[in-house]
């Protein structure tokens, strides 16, 4: 009688066990997992939200702009965004070093007056025979998987806003003027060049989503054009 007790406790226990996802997937495999398949365009006037594990909640927002600069003219920013601390994209760690470029330009203004320009010209391309390394930091890039692949919960992962290409910007600001009466001005150009995700063909960026049921992996698969387009072609989750 002990025996059948014990027998029928452990039987219970076992219902009542939480399934738990698999440790890794391969992917665009379909096994276990929970594939929606949307054609979607991103641009500058059509974000997107995904809501993985179908919740109500949004995971993850796509979007797109482009940023208007006087001196640099139009720059294109297209971004993946985690939207809460449950949702991470796989990513991967680099040495991002920065190169300065340094000039200087004399000329004078409509008005006559005499300028001086002092200008520095920050890339992660040393895109001048005059450039020299600035700095070297820790960075994060979305690391693009292909259909095949294998992703695991031993990944690293961040929910931080990811680019696929970041705008370029620059600050222009007044110095002082000498005691000759030349206006001093100091121009500080960043083209943000860093980002090399592929394009014009598909991809897939692996996520980790804490959901109800546990832990779960899953993923995007895009198409990304370049500039500020990308196709999003479907997304999945562990079941």
């Amino acid at each position: 009688m002990r025996l059948l007790i014990l027998l029928l406790g452990l039987a219970f226990l076992i219902s009542c066990k939480k399934e738990v996802a698999a440790t890794s997937i391969s992917l665009g495999e379909e096994d276990g997992i929970q594939v929606t398949y949307y054609h979607y365009e991103v641009n500058t006037v059509s974000p997107f939200t995904i809501d993985f594990d179908q919740d109500g909640v949004d995971d993850v927002l796509l979007s797109s702009k482009n940023v208007v600069s006087q001196i640099i003219g139009v720059s294109p920013e297209l971004t993946i965004e985690p939207l809460h601390s449950d949702c991470a994209m796989l990513v991967e760690r680099t040495d991002d070093t920065t190169y300065v470029q340094y000039a200087y330009q004399s000329t004078t203004n409509q008005a006559g007056v005499s300028m001086e320009i002092f200008s520095e010209a920050f890339s992660c391309d040393e895109i001048a025979p005059n450039g020299v390394m600035h700095s070297t930091q820790i960075g994060e890039q979305l690391l693009p998987k292909s259909s095949g692949d294998f992703i695991s919960f031993d990944n690293y992962y961040s929910s931080s806003k990811a680019f696929l290409t970041k705008a370029s910007f620059a600050n222009y600001e007044w110095i002082g003027t000498t005691n000759q009466g030349v206006e001093q001005y100091q121009l500080c150009v960043y083209y943000n060049d860093c980002y090399s995700f592929p394009t014009e063909v598909s991809r897939f960026v692996g996520v980790r989503i804490n959901t109800a049921q546990g832990v779960k992996l899953g993923w995007i698969r895009f198409r990304f054009s370049g500039s500020t387009n990308l196709t999003i072609e479907s997304w999945a989750i562990q079941e």
